[in-house]
């Protein structure tokens, strides 16, 4: 017998679907689309009604697992796709959404912010492993405020990619070019890298160490508590946004993404 999908795989099916550009939506609205696509997929035979009364009886819980979800993004610096809106909590709006009241400065971040899955795409399958690393050197550069930044020679890396230099601070980082943008890094290859640490750290007294991917990480409370700052394919697409990297304006002011506008950026930033 096919069942009803779970709050949270309705929260992640509307995750998923949901349009960035979407004005406010009722959640109510969203979960009974997501019970109706659901629905034809698996052949489940769900009546109106049904669906209706189903869709009141878990919206609290689907209402929690997109909380939990938006305060990820957050926790990450990253805008999340969709989000409550301020006039009206019980809707979804998307992120790229412009409304009356925004600055000219929060429109045109909401236009760099529409090409984000293609940024995601461009880092996974775009850009060669050097440029990749020349962009974490580059996060390294602004976010850690690092006046020094050297991308080691490979294969005598010893594990080390990317050496930043903010005052008496040393940045150890380490990357990982995945060409899939869902496929999670292998946690195996994290810890290694944090053991690899411990001898590397021997004599410096301030530091910190990162590891960068284009991809996304697994949730591990015990890779959080070694203090090592993950930093995956949303937040590196979030700091093209925030930068404006690789962003052209044309005759019109139109503001379009360009993959070789950001391999010249990364040319002359880095």
């Amino acid at each position: 017998m096919k069942r009803l999908p779970k709050p949270k795989e309705i929260a992640h099916d509307i995750i998923d679907w949901f349009d960035p550009n979407s004005s406010p939506r009722p959640l109510s609205e969203c979960i009974e689309e997501s019970l109706r696509k659901s629905s034809k997929k698996s052949s489940l035979s769900l009546h109106d009604d049904e669906l209706i009364v189903y869709a009141d009886e878990v919206k609290e819980d689907v209402r929690y697992h997109i909380d939990r979800y938006i305060k990820r993004c957050m926790e990450k610096h990253v805008e999340p796709k969709l989000k409550w809106s301020q006039s009206d909590p019980d809707r979804l709006i998307g992120r790229c959404y412009i409304l009356k009241s925004d600055s000219p400065d929060i429109v045109d971040k909401k236009k760099r912010l529409r090409y984000f899955e293609q940024i995601r795409g461009v880092l996974c399958n775009e850009l060669t492993d050097d440029e990749f690393r020349k962009l974490c050197a580059l996060w390294i550069k602004y976010e850690f405020q690092c006046k020094k930044v050297q991308i080691t020679d490979r294969p005598y890396d010893k594990g080390v990619d990317i050496i930043g230099i903010s005052g008496n601070v040393s940045v150890l980082s380490q990357v990982k070019h995945i060409r899939c943008p869902n496929k999670q890094v292998p946690t195996n290859e994290i810890w290694a890298f944090i053991g690899k640490l411990s001898s590397l750290w021997r004599g410096i007294e301030k530091r910190r160490a990162c590891f960068f991917t284009s991809s996304r990480f697994g949730l591990s409370k015990d890779i959080l508590g070694t203090g090592l700052e993950l930093i995956d394919g949303d937040m590196l697409a979030q700091f093209i946004v925030n930068h404006k990297l690789g962003f052209v304006t044309n005759a019109n002011g139109e503001v379009h993404f360009s993959p070789e506008k950001l391999r010249q950026d990364l040319k002359t930033k880095i």
